[in-house]
């Protein structure tokens, strides 16, 4: 089989805006493996376009997308996520101690606290009261048998 390996790579996004942002690919490790960078604009709003990936010798490939709202104009008070309203302490220490869990934030696990107990279930004084049962079953009816 004579399977080709890709040599050059080039990219481009188009927004339904009309802007265009281009990727320049290099080769990364093994042959036919490439990696690109690219810094993307500060967005308001969800935007729509294309990703164009042109390999050479190859029809383009059309790939569309959607860019989400930049982090810095919608991030909420809990951290740098788009949908982060923060972390609500006081339910989280209301579960723990209902449930005997910890904050992992605020403390170490006690791994021997959590790990489970060997617990061993003895068998033998049942098989020995059935023993028992079946012998007084097995007395019982001989003497009935002799009488």
């Amino acid at each position: 089989i004579n399977d080709p390996v890709t040599t050059s790579i080039s990219g481009l996004i188009q927004l339904e805006s009309g802007q265009n942002i281009s990727l320049t690919f290099r080769p990364a490790g093994t042959p036919g493996s490439f990696s690109a960078s690219v810094t993307l604009p500060a967005l308001d709003e969800v935007a729509e376009g294309v990703f164009v990936l042109r390999e050479s010798g190859a029809l383009p490939q059309v790939i569309p997308i959607s860019l989400a709202v930049s982090p810095k104009s919608s991030a909420k008070a809990g951290g740098a996520e788009i949908f982060d309203f923060g972390v609500q302490q006081e339910v989280l220490n209301t579960i723990s101690h209902a449930t005997g869990g910890i904050d992992l934030s605020l403390q170490v696990p006690d791994v021997g606290r959590i790990a489970s107990e060997v617990r061993y279930s003895y068998l033998y004084p049942w098989l020995i009261l059935l023993a028992v049962t079946f012998l007084a079953i097995a007395l019982w009816a001989e003497g009935r048998r002799t009488n």
